[in-house]
């Protein structure tokens, strides 16, 4: 059903605001602070957040790719069926046609 195509879509879209507001604050928190007063803990958090969204953006557009993939692979086998059934049919309408010129 397309509203629960839409809804999906919204949740998914608040949830990633959620994550980018978070990881936001975080940014501007370390960004506040002078360099000397970083902690390795805090540029940890930095780069963990940063390497989790590289890593949620890849598996996305891999995840897109694919499902990409499947379409065109079930365009190209509907194709081939449509084609295969449009020369049957043509088969047909000959085997008709001589059948109806020997009676």
């Amino acid at each position: 059903m397309p509203s629960d195509n839409y809804r999906k879509i919204e949740d998914a879209l608040a949830r990633q605001r959620r994550e980018e507001e978070s990881r936001q604050g975080t940014l501007d928190r370390a960004a506040q602070l002078s360099c000397a007063s970083l902690r390795i803990a805090d540029l940890a958090k930095i780069l963990f957040d940063a390497i989790k969204d590289s890593e949620r953006s890849l598996i996305g557009h891999v995840k897109r790719t694919v499902e990409c993939l499947d379409l065109e692979r079930e365009k190209g086998r509907v194709f081939k069926i449509h084609r295969r059934l449009t020369q049957l049919e043509s088969e047909v309408r000959l085997l008709a046609k001589k059948a109806a010129k020997k009676t």
